[in-house]
């Protein structure tokens, strides 16, 4: 046998393989290196070392050009990822050579692998940044880039470092975060490669078309996906062919555009109605290409592969896409195709019919431009609310600790009556800024519903013992009838919207009585509050439900609040799927009923115990705010409620007295703290303390979603200004006797 080589092998892993990609041959390096035995590589197809991503690569090692045209090129060397038997992931450089034999060409592949040569021992991804080869690597949890090749950094202008504070959402503008997700799960799941069609934008704002290969893998203790970036390249084109199998006649009597195309989408003929709508005459579109003429570039490599999938398909129904005409103007045109077959089922083009629906989409276009626009000022609102809260809270809550303090330290009547009447005002001003608070909490989405089965009876006692002492200040009768009802939805949220409604008929109803009665029917308990109040027109009851809506006050009393808790009422029946009724009468009362779905009864072995009672002991509560207004009015007032306090402007001061030995029964803490926020410093105090420490949280935000998203336990959470009564409340049902 005769060899020719220029490529020495040394110590290196040698495989050989025909002209048709076929292994004949491997030695023990490459055994050791890929994980297979020789017996188990040989007749093999030597893409099976490569990773799926490489499939167009693998092709080209399997045709006899690789000996008179790629030789010279690959003979320097290409930098590659290959996949072991285990399915683990290695960098290598692959040199190819022709071995003359007896039998006729081989092909001999030397393989060195780069992972025992990376630059930076430490970091075994180091080696990927001198890769020729388009690859990145990115966390599959967080989605940020961890590593990516010379290749990706040089085609995307990019240096690494400002590459690992973006995600491969930062890059591909047409990707969604949704696809993304759902494409890394896939591969992760199947331990397998998938492709994600892309369209990239490099950092000076050019993009271009390709693929991603999402491989998963594994990079310490955390999962990640590796990922194989290939750009189009767009096809040449054959000559043009004609074909005496389309029915001319076809062309030139269907209404609307009709179109030819060959397998390759160039244009075989055309309508005269297509001639008119694009323009061109029928002379210059024969033979041109579909996609070079009338689609956008940045269009072509997507409509490409649309093309081709509808081609092997047969056909497809309903597609709209743009199209450029000859003046340049755009339309939109709906397409149902058909593929034309030869006598032997052999595809020869595509049959198209295209519909102009510009204006229809522009009618469409307009209207959610419309809706949109109207969400986005509602968003707005809400991000300014919820922006503002947490500045607008902050003195409220200061304010509300010291007329508290005060009031329980002095036994003057005349200054008694002063404190009374601050809090009276206070607590105006409080359920003002709730109400604004609320219905921009409702707009943003924040908040969510915990469904849930439970007795419908003790919320409604509740209510009325909460609403009692101001139904009596205006001699009225308020009282709910006894039932056994068990009710399927959230209870905080059911008992918000009665208390609403209840405070509502208490408001507008000057003599006789508010009622809270239920009835069931096709499996819904109604739930109505009934007053004898002075009613609502007809023609305003549509509007009852809106946001700063009010009825002229018929006594001329002011001070009716700033009508929002029935908006708020219909923002919670929304979100419950609970529907919503009223009925009235001008001078005779009004009735407001909400459906409830039945539940079903649950039975729990043992029972919840009571709240525990404080007597005599003291408990000792761990108090953490940056606001030294805040600190030191609720000091004072949990002194003088004779609650041991130890107080702390961050987490790391409220650490340090957990190092010095103390040991709270409670932490009461901000959310927006210095250094860290509420939700770590409860996480890290209960590990050093090595058990479940009891938890409030306040906030001035009205969103609160990534303290929810946090799922404390034993932790409760408070929104600013915090009523001190519920403060209080809170702690002695928490701390231990």
């Amino acid at each position: 046998m005769h060899v020719q080589s220029s490529i020495p092998a040394a110590n290196n892993a040698v495989i050989t393989f025909d002209t048709c990609g076929v292994i004949e041959s491997v030695n023990r390096q490459a055994e050791t290196l890929f994980g297979y035995t020789a017996n188990e590589l040989a007749h093999q197809h030597i893409g099976i070392l490569l990773p799926a991503g490489y499939t167009a690569l693998a092709d080209d090692l399997s045709l006899p050009t690789l000996d008179r045209q790629q030789l010279p090129i690959l003979q320097q060397g290409i930098q590659i990822l290959a996949t072991r038997k285990d399915q683990t992931l290695l960098l290598v450089n692959i040199k190819f050579d022709r071995v003359l034999s007896n039998g006729g060409i081989t092909f001999r592949a030397v393989i060195e692998d780069l992972a025992t040569q990376a630059i930076i021992p430490q970091n075994p991804l180091g080696v990927l940044q001198h890769s020729d080869q388009q690859i990145v690597v990115f966390d599959a949890m967080s989605l940020f880039f961890i590593s990516a090749s010379s290749g990706t950094l040089a085609n995307l202008q990019y240096s690494m470092d400002e590459l690992r504070t973006r995600t491969p959402l930062d890059i591909a503008v047409n990707l969604s975060v949704t696809e993304l997700e759902k494409n890394v799960a896939v591969a992760a799941n199947g331990k397998q490669c998938v492709e994600v069609g892309l369209r990239m934008q490099r950092k000076d704002g050019s993009d271009f078309e390709g693929v991603m290969h999402l491989q998963p893998t594994q990079i310490g203790t955390t999962p990640a996906c590796i990922g194989l970036i290939h750009s189009f390249q767009r096809v040449p084109q054959s000559q043009a062919f004609a074909s005496s199998s389309f029915s001319d006649k076809l062309i030139s009597t269907l209404q609307g555009i009709v179109l030819l195309l060959d397998k390759e989408a160039r244009i075989l003929r055309c309508n005269p109605y297509f001639e008119k709508l694009s323009g061109y005459s029928a002379d210059e579109l024969d033979g041109v290409d579909w996609f070079e003429t009338f689609i956008a570039q940045e269009q072509r490599a997507d409509m490409r592969r649309y093309f081709n999938g509808v081609f092997k398909s047969g056909g497809n129904d309903g597609h709209v896409n743009e199209i450029i005409l000859k003046d340049g103007s755009l339309r939109q045109v709906q397409w149902h195709s058909s593929t034309l077959t030869d006598s032997n089922g052999h595809g020869m083009g595509l049959l198209c019919t295209g519909y102009d629906v510009t204006e229809q989409l522009q009618n469409t276009t307009n209207l959610e431009q419309t809706i949109k626009m109207t969400e986005q000022a509602t968003q707005g609102k809400s991000r300014f609310l919820a922006a503002a809260s947490h500045d607008l809270r902050q003195p409220l809550q200061s304010l509300g600790m010291y007329l508290a303090v005060l009031n329980a330290k002095t036994d003057d009547p005349v200054l008694l009556e002063i404190t009374t009447k601050m809090d009276q005002s206070l607590t105006t001003m409080r359920e003002l800024m709730e109400a604004l608070l609320d219905v921009s909490r409702f707009d943003s989405g924040a908040v969510k519903a915990d469904v849930q089965n439970f007795e419908l009876q003790p919320l409604l006692d509740r209510i009325v013992t909460d609403n009692i002492q101001q139904a009596h200040l205006k001699s009225l009768r308020l009282f709910t009838e006894q039932h056994n009802f068990v009710v399927k939805s959230d209870p905080g949220l059911l008992e918000r919207v009665l208390e609403n409604l209840v405070a509502n008929a208490t408001r507008y109803t000057d003599k006789g009585e508010v009622k809270i009665c239920c009835t069931e029917s096709n499996n819904l308990i109604d739930i109505s509050v009934c007053d004898t109040g002075v009613g609502i027109p007809a023609e305003h009851l549509e509007h009852v439900f809106d946001e700063y809506f009010q009825l002229e006050n018929a006594n001329g009393k002011k001070n009716k609040g700033l009508g929002l808790g029935l908006a708020i009422v219909r923002h919670i029946a929304d979100l419950l799927g609970h529907q919503l009724k009223i009925s009235s009468e001008v001078g005779k009362g009004s009735k407001f009923t909400i459906s409830v779905p039945v539940g079903e009864i649950e039975l729990h072995e043992g029972s919840a115990s009571p709240h525990n009672q404080l007597e005599n002991n003291s408990p000792l509560v761990l108090f953490v705010d940056d606001d030294p207004s805040i600190v030191d009015a609720t000091l004072m007032l949990l002194e003088s409620e004779r609650v041991n306090v130890l107080t702390a402007s961050d987490g790391d001061a409220a650490l340090a007295h957990i190092m010095n030995g103390a040991q709270p029964d409670m932490l009461i803490t901000d959310f927006h703290l210095p250094g860290y926020n509420g939700i770590e410093l409860v996480k890290r105090l209960r590990q050093n303390l090595k058990r479940d420490l009891p938890a409030i949280l306040m906030t001035g935000d009205t969103s609160a979603q990534e303290i929810v998203r946090a799922q404390l336990s034993n932790c409760k959470l408070l929104h600013k200004p915090v009523d001190t009564t519920d403060l209080l409340d809170l702690i002695h049902a928490t701390t231990p006797n």
